[in-house]
C-alpha cells in the first residue's frame, strides 16, 4: 500500500486536490491528527496490506469533517481513479448511527444523492453508503470512535486506548470510573506506545472499527 499523508494545514485544499488527488485510489479523512497517527500505527502493528494508493489526512476538528467530505465527493469527478472515501470520526455525545447521519445530512444539503447508511457486516459501528456523483457511484464508509460501555461524557479515539489498557492490565475499572473523559486517563502521545506494546489480538479487538475500515479495501476494493 502506498500511503500519502495530506496536510491541509500546510497546503490549501484545492492545491491538494490538483497536485495529489489524481494519484489516489482512496482518501481516508480522520477527524484529527491523533486518528491519523493511530491509523498508521495499526497498519504497522497488524501488517495490513492494501494494494491501493491511500491518501490520509486529518480534518482538524469535528465541524470540518462533513464539509470536507462533501467537497471531496463533489470533486470526485476529477479523478476516475478514486475508488472510495473513508471517514473516521469521534462519536462525541451522539449515538454512532446519529453521528453518521449528520454526515449524510450534510452531503444531502449539498444536493448529492446519498443512500441510507448500512452497518458493515462483522464490524462495530462502521457504516457503508453510496454517494452518486454525476454518472458514477462512489462508496463512502464511515467508522465512529467511542466505547459506550464507558460512562464518559464524550466518546472519542482515546476510549479505545483506555479499553486496550484494561485488557493489558495497565489500569483497572475502578480507576477508569474516576474520570469523565478518556482524555483524562490517557494522553494523546501515549496512545501509539500503548498500541505498540499490546498483544496483537487485543489491538485487533479494541480497534476493530478501524481494522474493518482498512480491511474493507482489501475485501471490496472500494466497490459499492
Amino acid at each position: 500500500m502506498m500511503l500519502i499523508q495530506l496536510k491541509p494545514g500546510e497546503e490549501t485544499f484545492y492545491k491538494l486536490v490538483f497536485n495529489k488527488f489524481k494519484k489516489l485510489d482512496v482518501i481516508l479523512l480522520c477527524e484529527g491528527e491523533t486518528e491519523v497517527r493511530v491509523v498508521k500505527a495499526l497498519i504497522r502493528k497488524l501488517g495490513i496490506e492494501v494494494r491501493l494508493v491511500l491518501g490520509l489526512t486529518d480534518c482538524e476538528g469535528i465541524n470540518l469533517v462533513p464539509q470536507l467530505t462533501g467537497v471531496i465527493a463533489l470533486l470526485a469527478r476529477i479523478s476516475r481513479k478514486l475508488k472510495a472515501l473513508l471517514v473516521l470520526v469521534n462519536a462525541e455525545t451522539m449515538d454512532f448511527i446519529d453521528r453518521v447521519r449528520s454526515i449524510v445530512n450534510s452531503l444531502r444539503s449539498k444536493e448529492l444523492q446519498v443512500d441510507e447508511p448500512q452497518p458493515l457486516a462483522e464490524c462495530d459501528h462502521v457504516f457503508q453508503l453510496c454517494v452518486k456523483v454525476d454518472s458514477r457511484v462512489l462508496p463512502l464508509v464511515v467508522a465512529v470512535n467511542g466505547i459506550k460501555e464507558f460512562n464518559f461524557t464524550k466518546h472519542c479515539i482515546e476510549d479505545h486506548a483506555v479499553k486496550l489498557m484494561l485488557l493489558e492490565g495497565k489500569i483497572d475499572d475502578q480507576e477508569v470510573s474516576k474520570y469523565s473523559e478518556a482524555k483524562q486517563v490517557v494522553a494523546e502521545d501515549e496512545i501509539i506506545d500503548i498500541i505498540g506494546e499490546a498483544a496483537e489480538e487485543n489491538v485487533r479487538s479494541v480497534f476493530n472499527h478501524i481494522v474493518c475500515l482498512l480491511n474493507y479495501l482489501v475485501r471490496k476494493n472500494g466497490d459499492c
